[in-house]
């Protein structure tokens, strides 16, 4: 819901190898998850998009190949080793961009919101959105 309204305000931004799509997607994501992930966690990531627009490109590959070592695993097990080389390959480079920029000294800031402070960003969140897609139809 988010991505359709930050590409309309960036469209002036040209396109480079899908990265524009890649970090506007995550920031379309996390605008909605990061207040539950600072009440739940009582922290807030300062480099998860960096992170996220590394890794997030080779998520579905991880997923098919996950789902393509299983399957090759069941019916022969040489190729299932082989596909797993390659999950293993894809994992272990996601699992490295996590913790090269979790172990930045400052990557994270402790911050904590009780659930009357969630409520309250959710609904100008919520209003903040409406008013852009107001002003968005408004230009159209």
């Amino acid at each position: 819901y988010v991505y359709p309204l930050l590409n309309y305000k960036t469209e002036k931004i040209p396109k480079l190898v899908n990265l524009k799509e890649i970090i506007l997607m995550t920031l379309s994501a996390q605008f909605f998850v990061f207040p539950l992930l600072v009440y739940y966690f009582k922290n807030l990531s300062l480099v998860s998009v960096f992170a996220n627009a590394l890794v997030l490109p080779f998520v579905p590959a991880a997923m098919l190949l996950g789902f393509l070592y299983g399957l090759g695993g069941m019916f022969f097990i040489p190729l299932g080793r082989v596909i797993g080389f390659a999950v293993w390959a894809v994992t272990a480079y996601q699992i490295k961009i996590i913790e090269f920029f979790a172990s930045l000294p400052f990557a994270s800031v402790a911050l904590s919101i009780n659930w009357i402070g969630l409520v309250i960003i959710y609904s100008v969140l919520v209003l903040g959105l409406w008013r852009m897609k107001k002003r968005a139809n408004l230009k159209n």
